[in-house]
């Protein structure tokens, strides 16, 4: 055999050594791109759950935040009607505002909105929602208790009016401020029964909008990881993708030469 033959085969033998070790890269990164589509499938439909659970909660937010604007425009609603009660007492005639209730309630969210909240355009944040309810129920605390009040200042009125000479001979106005005691009575417990109704709304909207900002706070999270995840594994197939290609090129190059 020749100098030249035996050169020839041992480059043939090394060219071949080489095709066989591409060869098994080549079998690596198959295998290696294939467990990284799995995972990136298997992120793909943890993120599309972890998408719809937070788009849920969302919708659970926006439909307790509704609720718990039904519930302040109520209690608006309540003091609104007291204060037009006191407006015609002290002035004898029927004046009514112009403003509704929904639109006074609006008025008060928009005062106590932060300014942020305003330029987005967004619903009424949570806080402003808790500040006005409690401003109404505060109110309702002094309805109640000037009720209480008047009732004690008719009781008071009545009882003179029954041991004074006056009241006696005056069956009319005896009668008159009894039944002013009992509209006040009725008046009183109608209000507390509100009230009462009213705190435990507000405590009960309150737990639930704080569990579902706390819920939705960790599906922002977990969502975050997930698309950190997605991209690493997107970066790492494309790169083994890459070096599959150049394998492939190696081998029809050194095909072609051999």
């Amino acid at each position: 055999m020749s100098g030249d033959s035996y050169f020839k085969l041992l480059k043939k033998s090394q060219i071949l050594e080489h095709v066989v070790q591409l060869s098994s890269n080549v079998g690596k990164s198959e295998q290696q791109v294939h467990r990284l589509q799995c995972e990136q499938a298997r992120a793909q439909c943890v993120q599309d759950r972890v998408f719809a659970e937070l788009e849920r909660y969302r919708r659970q937010a926006v439909d307790a935040q509704q609720q718990f604007l039904g519930l302040v425009e109520a209690l608006t609603g309540l003091c609104m009607k007291d204060e037009e009660s006191q407006e015609i007492n002290e002035t004898d005639g029927p004046e009514h505002s112009n403003v509704s209730v929904e639109e006074q309630t609006l008025l008060d969210l928009e005062r106590i909105t932060s300014p942020t909240a305003k330029a987005s355009g967004s619903t009424f944040e949570t806080q402003a929602l808790a500040t006005v309810g409690r401003q109404r129920v505060q109110q309702l605390e002094a309805i109640c208790a000037r009720y209480e009040r008047q009732l004690v200042g008719s009781e008071a009125a009545l009882s003179q009016a029954i041991y004074s000479d006056a009241a006696r001979e005056s069956a009319a106005k005896v009668t008159q401020l009894e039944a002013r005691n009992q509209q006040h009575e009725a008046d009183k417990q109608a209000l507390q029964v509100q009230l009462e109704l009213a705190r435990g709304q507000v405590a009960h909207l309150q737990g639930q909008l704080a569990h579902t900002q706390e819920r939705r706070t960790t599906l922002e999270h977990a969502n975050q990881q997930l698309e950190q995840e997605f991209t690493r594994h997107t970066t790492a197939t494309q790169r083994l993708i890459y070096r599959q290609n150049y394998v492939d090129d190696m081998v029809l190059y050194l095909q072609f030469w051999m």
